[in-house]
Order: C-alpha cells, then sequence, then structure tokens
C-alpha cells in the first residue's frame, strides 16, 4: 500500500515547530512579552484593557505604558492586536483564580503562539519561492536560513510582534508580485493584505512599508497598463483600510476615542542628521546593524539589483525595506530596547528571502530576467 508523502512545506513546518518549542526559554523581560501578558490577563480576568496601577504590573512603564485621564488607569503604549490575537491559548494556559505573572502558563502559552506564527512563517516561504519558480533545494534552503540563521529565532522569544509583521509583508509582497506579472490571483494578493492590515494592528512599526508598497502600486495603476488596474488598487488599499479600522475599533473601546493611537502617544519623531545616524547604527553598528546580524537578504537584494534578477520584485523588496528604514531611524526609540540585533528592521528583512536563492538558483530558474513583457511601459519590458 502506498503511503503518501510528507510534503516539504508540512515537514518545514513541523522541523520549525518543534525545534523552537524544544529551545524555549522560560523566561521574560520587562518589554513587549511582559506587557502582552499584562493585557491578556486584564482582558481575561477583569474584561478590561486597562492595566492599572502600573506598580502591581511587572513591567516597564517608561516606554510601554502611557497614563490616561480617564480615572489615572495605565493602557498599553504598544498594539493590542497581538494580545487580542493570542487570546485564545492565554486564556487556555490560565488557571482559574491565578494572579498575574510574567513566569507562569501564559508565558509558554504566548511564546508557542509566536513559534506557530514562526514555522508557519518558514512553510510560506517555501511555498511562495517554489510558486517563483525556484528549485525545491534552493527553496529548502532559504526557508531553513530564515529559520535558523536570522535574528527571528531569538526575537521569537521576546519581540514577539516581528515574526507575524514578517510573515503578512512577505506574503503580500510575493502575492501581489504575482498578482502583476499575471502568475497569480489578485483575489489572494487581497486576502494577503487583509493579514497584513491585522499585523500592522499588532505591529505599528510596518505602518510606513506598507504606506510605501500602496504608493508603489498606485504609481503602477497611473504609468503601466496589461493588467487589471482596479484589482491593483484595491490590494493596495486594503492592508491600510484594515490596519485602520482594527485600530479605530481598539481605540474607541479602551479610550472612546476612535482617534487615539496610544503607540504614538509615547513616541517622537526627528529628521535630518539624528535620523541619518540612526540609520546608520541600524544598518553596521554592533547592537543593532542588520548588515552584521542578518546580512545575508541585503546581500541578496543588493545582488538582484545589481545584476537586474527580479527587478520588479526587488523595487518591491526594496521601497518596503527603506520605509522601514526610515520610520524606525526617524523613531526617538530607534535602538528599540535591551538586545542585539535589528529587530525594528526584521520585519521588512524577512521578505528578503524570497530572493536569497537566485545567487545558487539553477538554469531551469533564468527565465526571471523576462518576467513579464506586457505589464510596464517599454522602459520596463525587462521586469
Amino acid at each position: 500500500m502506498h503511503r503518501p508523502k510528507l510534503s516539504a512545506a508540512w515537514a518545514l513546518f513541523i522541523f520549525t515547530f518543534l525545534i523552537y518549542v524544544l529551545l524555549l526559554q522560560h523566561a521574560t523581560s520587562s518589554g513587549p512579552d511582559g506587557l502582552l501578558m499584562a493585557i491578556q490577563y486584564s482582558l481575561l480576568r477583569h474584561h478590561s484593557m486597562a492595566l492599572g496601577n502600573p506598580s502591581l504590573i511587572q513591567v516597564v512603564t517608561d516606554q510601554l505604558l502611557v497614563a490616561s485621564d480617564r480615572g489615572a488607569q495605565y493602557y498599553s503604549a504598544g498594539s493590542y492586536g497581538l494580545a487580542i490575537l493570542a487570546l485564545p491559548v492565554a486564556a487556555l494556559a490560565l488557571p482559574p483564580g491565578s494572579h498575574f505573572t510574567t513566569l507562569g502558563p501564559m508565558s509558554y502559552a504566548d511564546r508557542l503562539f509566536i513559534a506557530f506564527i514562526s514555522a508557519t512563517f518558514v512553510a510560506v516561504l517555501y511555498k511562495e519561492l517554489r510558486s517563483l519558480g525556484f528549485g525545491q533545494r534552493e527553496s529548502i534552503f532559504s526557508s531553513l536560513a530564515l529559520a535558523f540563521t536570522t535574528t527571528l529565532w531569538p526575537e521569537s522569544e521576546i519581540f514577539l510582534y516581528a515574526p507575524l509583521s514578517a510573515l503578512a509583508l512577505t506574503l503580500y509582497i510575493a502575492e501581489t508580485y504575482k498578482a502583476l506579472l499575471k502568475r497569480g490571483s489578485w483575489l489572494r494578493a487581497a486576502l494577503s493584505g487583509v493579514l497584513l492590515g491585522v499585523a500592522a494592528w499588532s505591529d505599528y512599526s510596518i505602518i510606513a512599508a506598507m504606506i510605501a508598497l500602496a504608493l508603489a502600486l498606485v504609481m503602477l495603476v497611473i504609468f503601466a497598463r496589461g493588467f487589471d488596474r482596479l484589482s491593483a488598487l484595491i490590494t493596495a488599499v486594503v492592508p491600510l483600510d484594515v490596519a485602520a479600522a482594527l485600530q479605530m475599533a481598539t481605540s474607541y473601546a479602551a479610550f472612546g476615542d476612535p482617534f487615539f493611537v496610544p503607540g504614538l502617544a509615547k513616541g517622537g519623531f526627528t529628521v535630518g542628521v539624528p535620523m541619518l545616524v540612526h540609520a546608520l547604527y541600524n544598518l553596521v553598528s554592533p547592537y543593532r546593524g542588520a548588515l552584521i546580524y542578518d546580512g545575508v537578504p541585503l546581500l541578496a537584494l543588493a545582488y538582484a539589483i545589481a545584476r537586474k534578477r527580479r527587478p520588479l520584485l526587488s523595487a518591491l523588496l526594496l521601497s518596503a525595506f527603506l520605509a522601514q528604514l526610515f520610520e524606525v531611524s526617524a523613531w526617538v526609540y530607534w535602538d528599540g530596547g535591551l538586545s542585539y540585533g535589528p529587530r525594528l528592521l526584521l520585519p521588512a528583512l524577512g521578505p528578503l528571502f524570497l530572493l536569497i536563492a537566485l545567487p545558487v538558483q539553477g538554469r531551469e530558474g533564468q527565465r526571471d530576467r523576462q518576467d513579464s513583457p506586457h505589464v510596464l511601459p517599454h522602459a520596463w519590458l525587462r521586469y
């Protein structure tokens, strides 16, 4: 009797998930992971988004909580999105009558949820690479490189927002790219935009990348031809619309004001020389340098641009990365916590793994230079 083989995507998912789970740390920080549990505990036990007196909660209040003038309550300065998405697993892990603790079962539950998201990201990357014409070995290599050679792994432990954001950006760019080349469905692209909007509800740091991608699609709608412009326009605005709707609903429920964004209440942005210095730190410093910690995908992007490989895909990826770099470098808290690596750039680094196999791509994948002669005007024919 013939037994069906386990697909490579499922094998990658199971392998990554097991490794991440087996090596979970029973630890927490005073940052996003601790605050995530505080929000979940308040929602589950008190049915409120207010966190009460911050002295009762084992999280740092300086950058992560914002005081409200409504009854001297405190609220999260970060998004409530991930806390709500992971609420079912937190509810299953929270014993009846238990008190708040950052080292209890909820800690494991949230990390299991993020391990699931990270493993899904690895499997989705493999599927997207295969659909883009890469060979199986190249796609497996790229997916394992994402899982185990980047800061996605350690940041899945502490900076819990990044894996979902990176997954959503990668899926959105890949599906939109395929739809533009008439190799994919605009419906899939729009649905991936819904996921991107949900991810932005969890992670404000990808808003600039979303805007950059939306503008890129709008420019194509205006100047290009040979594809469904209405579908492209809908795909461009869906992520921003979904993110805005979810955030407005959350802000109304928490603060009674749909236009109040708590993350911006604690922030501050600067441009000019300080931003350029922060960008340099985010790229090459031993503390946050993306080229030091996650340099391979950036080198793959540079290779693709220099050799004119997948130029349309490279342009979309470059616009998202530069927008992310601009946003996090302009933010006064560009350093983003006590850890090493480009944690705030990670969402835009993940999609670059769509190009990482180009230098080793076999002959069967060399057709990428003629991506679509009918999508863009004459100057863009080689896309």
